[in-house]
């Protein structure tokens, strides 16, 4: 049995790799068409704001499918490779680049948004 760990590690972490890429391109066209259409927006284009919700809503879809491939495929799987004792000291790594990369409080204030707009969640989506 431990002569396959190895090969399955390696493809399960290459099909990671393939869904995280994907992702970030789709991620990558849906930001530079929503740009775009802001822009437009912004330049007295009042059409492009179909545009605009369109581009937005795509990627907040982009997103929530994201996380849930993190929640159901990718935590889970690093769950059963990562031993139970390194567990803490990962999390303790997230934390670091979390306060010395991304900044201390960013996620915080990106869980405050949908607040601050006053939206409601409606059977999985956001309405205003």
């Amino acid at each position: 049995m431990k002569s396959l760990w190895k090969p399955v590690l390696f493809v399960s972490a290459l099909f990671l790799a393939v869904i995280l890429a994907t992702c970030a391109a789709q991620a990558r066209q849906i930001t530079a068409a929503l740009r775009s259409a802001a822009q437009n927006l912004e330049a007295g284009d009042v059409g492009a704001r179909p545009d605009v919700a369109h581009h937005a809503r795509d990627y907040a879809a982009l997103l929530r499918q994201h996380i849930l491939k993190e929640d159901t495929i990718l935590f889970p799987a690093a769950d059963r490779v990562i031993p139970t004792q390194l567990h803490a000291a990962v999390m303790d790594d997230f934390e670091n680049v979390e306060h010395e990369e991304t900044g201390e409080g960013v996620h915080k204030k990106f869980w405050r948004w949908p607040n601050r707009w006053k939206w409601k969640p409606v059977w999985g989506k956001m309405i205003a």
